[in-house]
């Protein structure tokens, strides 16, 4: 979904891109990560174009990046990053996978990488991802 917006400081129109994205996790708890066009590290993903849901977004563009069918994927939360030096912006919906079927495509833009040795934005997804996951149950 790409759309035109008004900054209405600037008065210029801006450019939106929402991007579904999600965590795959592998057997050694490892995340994977695909290359993209600036050859950085980022999870896979695609951006929605015409009436496309996000889900279905990330179903074609998952497998068209890797080989692989996601399934159960559950939203965790939306992040919101400006494109450095560009007037654009990119609003990401991010899922995490629980089963996952196919082969990965042999390709060494993906990769799985250990959550340390990943990019701080994919890092601080995982954190809030993990707190909320296991919160400490309250007693009342």
């Amino acid at each position: 979904m790409r759309s035109l917006i008004i900054d209405q400081q600037l008065q210029k129109p801006v450019h939106l891109e929402i991007k579904p994205c999600v965590l795959i996790f592998n057997q050694a708890g490892q995340v994977l990560v695909c290359q993209d066009e600036r050859r950085e590290w980022d999870l896979p993903s695609g951006v929605c174009t015409g009436n496309e849901t996000l889900t279905k977004t990330l179903l074609i563009k998952v497998y068209e990046q890797t080989g692989l069918v996601i399934e159960g994927t559950r939203f965790i939360q939306t992040t919101f990053r400006k494109q450095s030096g560009l007037e654009s912006y990119m609003i990401s919906a991010v899922y995490v996978a629980s089963h996952v079927k196919g082969t990965l495509y042999p390709d060494p833009s993906l990769n799985y990488m250990e959550v340390e040795q990943l990019p701080s934005h994919i890092r601080e997804v995982i954190n809030t991802y993990l707190k909320e996951t296991f919160l400490p149950l309250r007693r009342s």
